[in-house]
């Protein structure tokens, strides 16, 4: 069975990751929304890059929380 790219992640530490998986939210989904790439998303759940600032806010937005709890 091939891996599905637009599955939710099961699976992982990330206070974004969670987040958008709770929000039922693939990454490709994400990244539409806040007008970013998928491999922008993937890099941020995956510590190799942080959101800028006012992207935070708006990813905090996107995902009903508040900006710390994504940090």
């Amino acid at each position: 069975m091939p891996f599905d790219h637009t599955a939710p992640r099961t699976t992982t530490d990330s206070p974004i990751a969670r987040r958008r998986i709770a929000a039922g939210l693939t990454q490709t989904q994400l990244a539409e929304k806040l007008g970013v790439t998928q491999l922008t998303v993937s890099r941020w759940e995956n510590d190799v890059r942080a959101p800028r600032r006012s992207t935070l806010y708006k990813l905090a937005e996107v995902l009903g929380c508040e900006a710390r709890d994504l940090v």
